[in-house]
Formats: structure tokens, C-alpha cells, sequence
């Protein structure tokens, strides 16, 4: 009668270990995107924002398996926000997922695109079916720049890339 517990917390323990070494490697995917971690201005580069405003992007980790991520302008001097878009990246069976909402598109759904690259320095997602864009793709430059590049088509139908240098804010 013994025995009995003991095979169960042995089970219990053998399962545990099971379980607890194929989630570090589900989630590489996404540790391996913690550079991209805190605040980055998007308006480096040329890239045009309001008068007297910059586009930021600023990403935290929400869990061991996410990231949260939200665009907004920010207000020159000041800590007024004007929201854009919020984004998790989720790491999961399915793979390294890239959720945008924005609030008055696609009915106020989600969109969810899938990592579809392999690579250790570029991370590419797409969703096809998506009216624009279908991919989005983050590239880092060095410890504090970035690239981002949002592929789709234009109301014409015209394929077109639009490239975004992120600079790291301190």
C-alpha cells in the first residue's frame, strides 16, 4: 500500500520535469525578441508625425510566454498620449504570434499574424488574408536602433514596403 503513493509522486515529479524542459524551448522564439524590449521613437528618420508629437512604440513582457507592445504619439514636453494600436507577441504551439488590435479597424478584431522566417536576426510575420498589410517584420540594427518594415497593397492593388528606423528612447 506504500508503494502506491510513492509511484504516484514519482509519476507526478516525472511528469513535471517532462513538461518544464520543452517550455524553455518553446519560448525561444520570443526570449530571443527581448532586445526589443522598452521604448523605441519611431519618428528617427524622416518618418512624419503630428506637429509637435512622435510616434513611440514601447513593448514590456507581460508573461514568461508575451510580450505587450502599443504604438501611440506622444505630445513634445509632455506625457499626453494619443493611441494607435496595442500588440501582444505570443509565444505558443501555433508558434510566435504577432496580435494587433486597433480599435476602429476590422471591427475592432484582432489580427493575428504568424511568424513564417526562420532566422535568429530577422523576425517576419504575415497573415495573407489580411487586407493590409499581410506581413510586418521587426530587424535589429544594434543594441539601440531597429527596423521595421510593413509589407501590403496599396487601394490600387500596388505592392508596397514601408520601412520604419526605430530608435531606442532613454
Amino acid at each position: 500500500m506504500r508503494l502506491l503513493p510513492v509511484l504516484c509522486a514519482a509519476g507526478l515529479l516525472f511528469a513535471c520535469n517532462g513538461k518544464s524542459a520543452q517550455a524553455p524551448t518553446e519560448r525561444a522564439q520570443l526570449r530571443s525578441l527581448e532586445w526589443l524590449l522598452g521604448k523605441w521613437d519611431m519618428s528617427a528618420a524622416g518618418r512624419p508625425a503630428e506637429a509637435g508629437k512622435r510616434q513611440v512604440e514601447e513593448w514590456r513582457r507581460q508573461n514568461d510566454s508575451s510580450f505587450t507592445g502599443r504604438s501611440y504619439l506622444l505630445a513634445d514636453g509632455s506625457t499626453d498620449t494619443t493611441f494607435f494600436e496595442s500588440v501582444t507577441l505570443k509565444q505558443g504551439a501555433a508558434g510566435l504570434q504577432y496580435i494587433v488590435h486597433v480599435a476602429d479597424q476590422n471591427s475592432g478584431q484582432p489580427v493575428t499574424f504568424t511568424r513564417i522566417d526562420s532566422g535568429s536576426t530577422v523576425y517576419t510575420f504575415a497573415n495573407p488574408t489580411h487586407d493590409n498589410p499581410q506581413r510586418i517584420g521587426y530587424r535589429k540594427v544594434s543594441a539601440d536602433s531597429a527596423l521595421a518594415t510593413v509589407e501590403g497593397r496599396s487601394a490600387m492593388g500596388v505592392p508596397r514596403v514601408i520601412e520604419i528606423s526605430l530608435r531606442r528612447m532613454r
